[in-house]
């Protein structure tokens, strides 16, 4: 349901011309985390795909803060920057008894430091499927948060 919901969400965005900083952040995350995707279902799951899981990690965070704590793209860049700790932070303060985004600030050692982006790192890849289940969990859990439907009950949501 939360699955089929988020693709109406983004439907509806693509159609009208996303006008809100949130919603360009939920487009571009969704576009992330199905570049990461294709990357990990190659034969030899590539290396970008670290990269794009913490893009769509970091999209889906701004996007919570955007929507929900008035965060705008100069904030954004000026006070938070790629800083994956600073936005958890933040949104734990709003926040602070949330389950899946508690156990994703423990699970940011998954992402490498935003400068390793141009280091051509390779990664094993159980590492690149860890960094996408966090960025697949909290992007999920903005969903959630914005439709207030919640589904955890039925699916795994442990990375």
């Amino acid at each position: 349901r939360d699955l089929n919901l988020a693709r109406e969400m983004l439907a509806a965005f693509a159609g009208v011309g996303v006008a809100y900083f949130w919603q360009r952040l939920v487009v571009s995350g969704d576009r992330k985390l199905r570049s990461a995707v294709e990357d990990l279902c190659e034969q030899r799951p590539g290396a970008n795909a670290m990269q794009s899981s913490r893009e769509a990690c970091e999209m889906s965070l701004k996007a919570f803060l955007a929507r929900d704590d008035g965060l705008t793209e100069d904030d954004a860049r000026k006070n938070f920057g790629h800083d994956l700790s600073k936005l958890l932070e933040r949104i734990l303060q709003i926040t602070p008894n949330n389950q899946i985004f508690s156990e994703a600030k423990g699970k940011l050692n998954s992402f490498p430091n935003v400068g390793d982006r141009y280091a051509g790192k390779t990664y094993h890849d159980s590492d690149l499927w860890d960094a996408y289940k966090v960025a697949q969990a909290v992007a999920a859990e903005v969903i959630r948060a914005f439709t207030k439907r919640n589904t955890r009950g039925r699916i795994a949501t442990r990375f």
